[in-house]
């Protein structure tokens, strides 16, 4: 009787060291998946940060926030598969300004973490909200125009 349940303690521990090590290798590929959900947001907010830079060099000339340099905005970032439902402009020098003066954009998107969804958390647990907020000072000039013509 007692060589039956010491071989039969044996077979047990055989399926439990793999089950084991199936539980082990499924974690490590979950975290590995993780590292390049991570890994693509990480990349996402750089092509943001880089865009917002670009926009906010396109103000400092113009002196304002245009239809046109929104345009451009929008579409490098699409480029890089950034839609308009995920970025937005938030806030932005709409008035020109002149020389000197400060301009700035403030621009949010979100991302949403796919590589956590098979262990049941919620879109809105696994949505990563982030701001850029860039400053500058505008370089557009505007020669002033006293009365009368040449």
């Amino acid at each position: 009787m007692i060589r039956k349940t010491v071989k039969r303690l044996k077979c047990d521990r055989g399926a439990v060291d793999m089950t084991a090590l199936v539980l082990m290798s499924w974690l490590v590929i979950m975290l590995m998946v993780a590292g390049v959900d991570i890994f693509l947001m990480a990349n996402r907010f750089i092509v943001l940060n880089n865009t917002a830079q670009k926009a906010l060099e396109m103000m400092k000339e113009e002196g304002r926030l245009t239809n046109e340099i929104e345009d451009i905005f929008f579409a490098e970032l699409e480029q890089q598969n950034i839609t308009r439902d995920s970025a937005r402009i938030v806030d932005a020098s709409t008035e020109t300004v002149l020389r000197g003066e400060p301009i700035h954009l403030h621009v949010q998107a979100r991302y949403e973490l796919k590589s956590f969804k098979p262990l049941g958390m919620s879109s809105e647990q696994l949505t990563m909200n982030w701001g850029v907020r860039k400053t500058g000072i505008s370089r557009r000039f505007i020669r002033p125009t006293f009365g009368g013509g040449p």
